[in-house]
């Protein structure tokens, strides 16, 4: 990989990007470490109603699981663990840090999943299919292949199973240590079913991953890696934008994990969350640093298209085809993801309306106790009318860094005269700044676009809802919300309505 062609490339595609992307930061929209900014789910937590107390749960529960129940869709789980070794610097995930913690809670806490289950197949007659099961945490790496075997055969024996059923499995090389023999983990991982995984490296740089408190060495990454090769599909983690990354050290990070062929890439843009250990260091960032990060976004992309990856969903790089947990996830109008285990976001979008997103607890005594008492903890939900609906699935389609415009003109002409309007405009004004491009058969997000992909994409939720998220916010839904920071979008989008 020829380092001074890449660096060449990098500076033709910032310059083409820069105008654009300095006058959206002059009105304070760019890419902030501090600043929220990946979009998970829609609405976000804070703008779904709070549910009170176990009869509401229970009374919401019927209505959700009666709709997967009716509807008889498919279906993919997703199963938290909520535990990890330790707490990264810039981890906003839910979970306990300890393994002495989890060793404590690991029987507790299956049996709890276990009983989950057994709740789910209840509350829909089990009459979904499952397409894809997704193990992660914090992180299952602390999970013996007893406990997965257990889980696994809970699923087995509750619900219809797709063949050859994709079962993916984060793995956290510290952790993977502490099991023992590497390869007997990972080969007792297999026999359980597990088929796909994915190893967060993070970084190549020992320097970078002791100070974010990692807890392992790049060595102990790619000895992971070297022992998941060759299995089904593989997957590793990389994340950028810290302060003392250098391009250079990115470069490196890029260059070795690519050089060993995964069948996909995720990278990701640091996000540092109040309460953090770093959050002082990234208080007073300056100017050079926002035009590294832009260099960076660009870097990814570079190296990666030139190893024969796309980017086929934000973030994600794939060389074969798409995981399915990962094309179900952002795509299709009618898609399903069930949680097992706390602090994790559902969804059950079955048709154009009257589709649903809910929450469950950031506590894992709140989460066994209501599991206990036969109800599934539901703390929060949203029902989405076809607006909010639509919404949803174009914020999510522009995951793919372009819309249709078949797909769009089927649709759009379903809502009511103020939301088409308003979509319509905001298409005009993203187009007129040049974050997007008018092409024969697609709206696609132009490089300086893309290099704020989530922030743009977020542009299509409602007032209302930003409206609420900003005004019921509270510091645990700020630590670890899975949505672009409310007030970022609230300035966009004043500033592209004055374009369109």
């Amino acid at each position: 990989m020829d380092k001074s062609q890449v660096y060449l490339k990098v500076e033709r595609l910032y310059n083409e990007a820069k105008p654009t992307l300095d006058r959206l930061a002059h009105n304070g929209i760019k890419r902030d470490p501090l600043a929220k900014y990946c979009l998970v789910t829609y609405p976000p937590r804070s703008a779904s109603p709070k549910i009170e107390g176990l009869e509401e749960q229970v009374k919401i529960s019927e209505t959700i699981f009666g709709k997967v129940a009716e509807s008889n869709p498919n279906a993919d789980l997703y199963i938290h663990t909520a535990f990890c070794s330790r707490a990264c610097s810039f981890c906003n995930f839910y979970f306990q840090p300890g393994v002495p913690n989890f060793n404590g809670l690991s029987n507790l806490y299956v049996e709890t999943v276990e009983k989950e289950v057994e709740l789910l197949r209840e509350k829909t007659d089990g009459n979904f299919r499952v397409k894809s099961i997704y193990f992660g945490g914090g992180s299952p790496s602390l999970l013996s292949p007893e406990q997965v075997s257990r889980v696994m055969d809970k699923i087995r024996n509750s619900f219809s199973l797709e063949d050859g059923l994709e079962i993916s499995f984060e793995l956290h090389p510290e952790i993977v240590r502490l099991q023992g023999d590497a390869k007997s983990y990972i080969n007792g991982l297999v026999n359980t079913g597990v088929n796909r995984f994915s190893v967060s490296f993070q970084s190549v740089d020992d320097t970078i991953l002791r100070s974010t408190k990692r807890g392992h060495t790049s060595e102990e990454a790619l000895r992971v890696f070297d022992e998941i090769r060759g299995k089904e599909r593989t997957n590793i983690d990389l994340m950028w934008g810290f302060r003392n990354q250098d391009l250079d050290s990115y470069f490196r990070s890029l260059e070795t994990v690519y050089s060993l062929g995964p069948d996909s890439v995720t990278t990701y843009s640091l996000e540092i969350r109040p309460g953090s250990p770093d959050h002082p260091n990234y208080l007073d960032l300056t100017k050079e640093h926002f035009e590294k990060l832009i260099r960076m976004s660009l870097l990814t992309r570079v190296i990666a298209e030139s190893q024969g990856y796309s980017e086929r969903t934000f973030d994600y790089w794939f060389k074969n085809d798409d995981f399915e947990h990962m094309k179900r996830k952002w795509g299709g109008d009618d898609t399903v993801l069930l949680t097992l285990g706390p602090g994790t976001y559902n969804w059950v979008f079955v048709g154009a309306q009257n589709n649903f997103v809910f929450y469950k607890p950031y506590n894992l005594t709140d989460y066994i106790k209501c599991i206990e008492e036969g109800v599934i903890p539901i703390e929060r939900a949203s029902k989405l009318n076809k607006n909010e609906t639509f919404r949803r699935h174009l914020m999510f389609k522009m995951r793919a860094s372009h819309i249709p415009k078949d797909w769009l003109s089927s649709r759009i002409d379903n809502l009511d005269e103020n939301t088409r309007e308003e979509v319509n405009k905001t298409f005009r004004g993203l187009i007129s700044l040049g974050v997007m491009e008018d092409k024969e058969n697609r709206l696609a997000l132009s490089t300086a676009g893309r290099v704020l992909n989530h922030e743009t994409s977020s542009l299509f939720s409602s007032d209302n809802v930003i409206g609420t998220a900003l005004e019921k916010e509270t510091d645990e839904e700020s630590r670890y919300s899975s949505f672009v920071e409310p007030n970022m979008i609230s300035r966009y989008k004043d500033f592209i309505k004055k374009q369109g």
